[in-house]
């Protein structure tokens, strides 16, 4: 899974920054990934284990021991967004968790910059599945990884 986002952002040929987060023990690993992005000498930005309490993100270098907080502004830095999420239809719809705070953070994130949702295999629903619910403030996802597919861009 790691070895497909390091391959394509080699292909750029330039460091990139990306944001990603640090898995639960529920969603597919993201520490081998993050460490493989930060030893290709891309930036990752994490957010904090503190949301704040207007449903917002605030974010740090992964690579800083001190975890000093850049902002909640700092993902309009990112080259590449990495989210969690539930499932993703073919459409690119993505469901969360449920809270809110990604929908807020995506809303930083600069037009055209690929968000990629990190799912299980089976996460995945097909063109043939019914679409997701979809509220005009959703932002769709460009591709998806999962640990046996890879990296997989969507129309």
């Amino acid at each position: 899974m790691a070895d497909a986002v390091v391959e394509w952002a080699a292909s750029l040929a330039r460091p990139l920054v990306f944001t990603a987060y640090e898995s639960w023990p529920t969603e597919p690993p993201t520490e081998v990934l993050i460490a493989k992005l930060v030893a290709a000498r891309h930036t990752v930005l994490v957010p904090l284990t503190h949301p704040l309490p207007d449903r917002t993100l605030d974010w740090c270098d992964a690579a800083d021991p001190g975890r000093a907080p850049l902002g909640i502004t700092a993902i309009a830095h990112a080259d590449a967004v990495l989210v969690p999420g539930l499932v993703v239809d073919g459409h690119g719809t993505r469901l969360g968790q449920g809270g809110g705070y990604y929908d807020v953070a995506l809303g930083y994130v600069r037009p055209g910059v690929p968000v990629v949702a990190v799912l299980w295999d089976d996460e995945v629903r097909g063109d043939q599945d019914a679409p997701l619910p979809r509220a005009p403030h959703d932002r769709s996802v460009s591709a998806v990884l999962t640990p046996g597919r890879g990296l997989t861009w969507l129309p």
